[in-house]
């Protein structure tokens, strides 16, 4: 039984016996965990309202990945940090950057669709191969890379990163890095929204002997939107209705919180993706578009597909 197996095994035992350690093994891997994201993921999801289905839809831009090789051989580090970005950006134009915090056992590259979806709306998106990211230090290399790059004379980078608008992503693991990141790492000033896909609990940290990986919802003062599935291990043990409506209680700043209806947990990023997209235009690229969405009547609060939605402190017309 590998490393991560073994965690999960002992987590899940800790946490909750409404389901067994084996079961949730055996669900992960038959779900085949590090498989990429495959083109066209969330296309045909259920109960999509009409702006979801827009920031469904891939955006104008064309995109290109660029690849920077950190040298590290510890096949636990970072070795690799992938950077997707609009092909033709504009000469004395910056863009948002967005870091993603990967999910427990997956790297980045799991989730090219998904980055290459960011992309193509106008963001520069950089994750790493790391599989480990609940410390939030593989995500900190992967922006003091991107912050290096923009200094960097004759970067392709350079002076195209707009560091008044840097988004964090977190999935689960993840979810616990970026927050972390945004909250108490040497560079938390830098960033400026966050978006959460079932982010890794205090109580299943606890559990879990995870230490490393804790955090203080309290402390979050940037806007965050808080996603999470609403079916089997999801709701019951992995993101409980309770523990992410702690997180966004805790929040001081503007949140949004939603679960998906029917969703399980492999397929959060892929199924709220829609909405990711719209949080980070709204508040990084200011799109009045997808602003409208999370107002108090915008379509997020009146989709079908999703329940037990909340906003909060969002500075939009009808919404304080």
């Amino acid at each position: 039984m590998d490393i991560f197996k073994k965690f999960t095994a002992r987590a899940v035992k800790l946490v909750s016996g409404r389901a067994s350690a084996a079961l949730f093994c055996d669900y992960a891997y038959a779900n085949e965990m590090k498989t990429p994201v495959h083109p066209g993921y969330g296309r045909g999801s259920r109960n999509r309202g009409a702006l979801e289905m827009e920031y469904a839809a891939d955006g104008p831009e064309k995109v290109e990945e660029k690849i920077f090789k950190t040298g590290n051989t510890d096949p636990k580090g970072v070795q690799n940090i992938h950077v997707w970005y609009p092909a033709s950006m504009e000469e004395g134009k910056k863009y948002p950057l967005l870091i993603i915090s990967n999910g427990m056992e997956f790297s980045c590259t799991s989730f090219i669709a998904i980055l290459q979806h960011l992309a193509s709306w106008g963001f520069i998106a950089a994750g790493n191969d790391a599989l480990n990211s609940g410390s939030g230090e593989t995500a900190a290399k992967t922006l003091e890379k991107m912050l290096s790059e923009n200094e960097k004379q004759g970067s392709l980078f350079h002076d195209r990163i707009d560091l008044d608008h840097i988004g964090g992503i977190g999935y689960f693991q993840g979810g616990a890095g970026a927050i972390r990141q945004a909250t108490i790492s040497k560079n938390k000033d830098h960033y400026s929204a966050l978006y959460l896909a079932s982010p890794m609990t205090l109580s299943f940290i606890e559990k879990a002997k995870a230490a490393a990986w804790s955090y203080d919802p309290s402390q979050i003062t940037v806007p965050v939107f808080i996603a999470s599935g609403g079916d089997g291990i999801e709701n019951g043990i992995l993101a409980p209705k309770e523990d992410m409506e702690g997180i966004y209680q805790a929040v001081k700043g503007p949140a949004v919180i939603g679960r998906m209806k029917g969703e399980d947990h492999l397929r959060v990023m892929t199924r709220a993706d829609a909405y990711m997209t719209a949080w980070f235009r709204m508040i990084l690229s200011g799109d009045e578009k997808a602003a409208s969405i999370f107002g108090k009547d915008g379509e997020f609060m009146k989709n079908a597909g999703w329940t037990d939605k909340s906003i909060k402190g969002i500075p939009l017309e009808g919404n304080e």
